[in-house]
């Protein structure tokens, strides 16, 4: 299982002033990877404008009901002092998906590729714009200068699923600029078939099996009727998850859960969805 340990927060940049980073609470999206569909599901914690307020925080997207999107680590990021500094990973989301969509051919990939490439080069200049303030932010919390997102999208009637990161010389070559690396998953490379992004310690076990608690836990999913539910399994175990790492104070996760399963046909349908989130 990998343990992409990353924060959901605002970091607000003002002019000459320091950065501040809001990051009480954590982030937990994870992901149900069965062989025809992908369940996702996400807690509502968050720091920054929001804290407090679990009912507007919205993790998932449904772009154009065809693409999942999530993201963890730095979602929102303002310069008071310089607007044009700022971005929102969802709002960047939807701008790659829309550029993708034109140009035909691999839509996931593309949309992948424009959003990781641009957020980047976001992250890069509000470096070259802020150095200090901003290496100050890099050396004090690392895993929070930095952005990661989950994409699901049915190609030629197959669930995909690829996981984007961008983080500060990720590599450790002393290069100071910001980097990406994307992944493509398939059912068999998310253990157990689960994959995690923020607090993903928090349901490793789940995937490794590498604990009674764990292997009795999935056991039960293995032999449960989900009675008038049989449809919604994967995302009854992805909320089960969740909920898990909800349970665990230390984690900073917060209900309500929100849910969504790209279906076989490649459309999107919410499972949990609150009133204040979109529905794509």
């Amino acid at each position: 299982m990998k343990r992409l340990l990353v924060i959901l927060a605002t970091i607000a940049i003002g002019a000459g002033a320091h950065a501040q980073i809001e990051s009480r609470p954590g982030t937990l999206v994870v992901v149900y990877f069965a062989n025809n569909k992908i369940a996702m599901a996400a807690d509502s914690g968050s720091g920054g404008e929001w804290a407090g307020e679990p009912d507007k925080i919205c993790k998932l997207t449904a772009i154009d009901h065809r693409l999942l999107f999530a993201t963890s680590g730095a979602a929102t990021v303002t310069s008071p002092g310089d607007p044009s500094l700022g971005w929102n990973n969802v709002e960047e989301a939807r701008s790659a998906y829309a550029q993708a969509s034109k140009m035909g051919g691999a839509v996931l990939a593309n949309t992948v590729q424009i959003w990781t490439t641009a957020v980047t080069s976001k992250w890069n200049r509000l470096l070259s714009a802020r150095q200090v303030e901003m290496m100050k932010v890099i050396s004090s919390d690392r895993d929070n200068a930095g952005s990661n997102a989950f994409f699901a999208a049915a190609v030629n009637g197959m669930p995909q699923l690829i996981h984007a990161q961008i983080a500060f010389d990720p590599m450790g070559t002393g290069r100071k600029e910001f980097a990406y690396r994307i992944e493509s998953f398939t059912a068999d490379s998310c253990p157990n078939h689960i994959c995690a992004i923020g607090h993903a310690e928090a349901v490793a076990h789940y995937g490794d099996l590498d604990t009674e608690s764990a292997r009795k836990e999935a056991s039960e999913w293995n032999t449960q009727a989900w009675p008038g539910r049989e449809n919604d399994r994967e995302a009854l175990i992805a909320i089960r998850l969740v909920d898990l790492g909800i349970a665990d104070p230390k984690n900073g996760l917060a209900p309500p859960i929100d849910a969504a399963v790209l279906e076989p046909d490649g459309n999107i349908r919410w499972i949990a969805r609150k009133a204040a989130c979109p529905e794509d």
